[in-house]
């Protein structure tokens, strides 16, 4: 008979033993529309296993099917817990400076300050022995008095009894003298546009 075959040669019986098969490939490949499940073949009487092309045994050979399936494996073990943190690695290299960022919004504007200042002195006013006198100074039109003094031309024993401003534009002094001689006094204010 002739065949195109898949020629196997049968190690152990049939009848319910072990087969070890060796093949080998021999014709024309053998297509399917669909993944065949199984194969028919025949067993010769010597022992060899025959797959006929047109799926029929001939006379004198014993039918067998062949399963083309398998049964899939156990599923492997769950994944494995996970490992220990590793050390902390080495600082890396400082980076490149950044680009200069762009320039600020303008700033509110402050409050005024202060304009004209100046220093004036009242006239000279002389103060006789065992007396008070007293001097003033007054700051010009559209300035404030901000603060003052008093100077006197003797030394000893005429003492500065008062120093302050009656007004938001003068400032006064009152002198006691005693230095047994007059003294003359004067009163210095510091003004200025606020």
């Amino acid at each position: 008979m002739s065949t195109s075959s898949l020629t196997v040669r049968l190690v152990a019986c049939l009848g319910g033993a072990f087969l070890l098969v060796g093949a080998g490939v021999a014709g024309a490949a053998i297509g399917h529309p669909k993944k065949p499940t199984k194969a028919t073949a025949c067993v010769t009487a010597n022992g060899y296993l025959v797959l006929a092309s047109d799926g029929h045994c001939g006379t004198g050979l014993t039918v067998v099917s062949l399963p083309l399936t398998s049964t899939p494996g156990p599923r492997g073990r769950a994944q494995g817990l996970a490992g220990a943190q590793g050390a902390q690695g080495n600082a890396g290299p400082q980076g490149s400076a950044g680009a200069q960022g762009s320039t600020g919004a303008t700033g509110v504007a402050g409050t005024a300050g202060i304009s004209n200042y100046q220093t004036v002195t009242s006239s000279l006013v002389t103060v006789p022995n065992g007396s008070s006198g007293s001097a003033r100074a007054s700051c010009p039109a559209g300035t404030n008095v901000l603060g003052g003094g008093g100077i006197t031309d003797v030394s000893n024993n005429v003492d500065l009894e008062d120093s302050y401003n009656p007004s938001s534009t003068q400032w006064l002094v009152v002198f006691q003298n005693n230095s047994g001689s007059s003294a003359d006094i004067f009163a210095s204010a510091i003004c200025a546009t606020t």
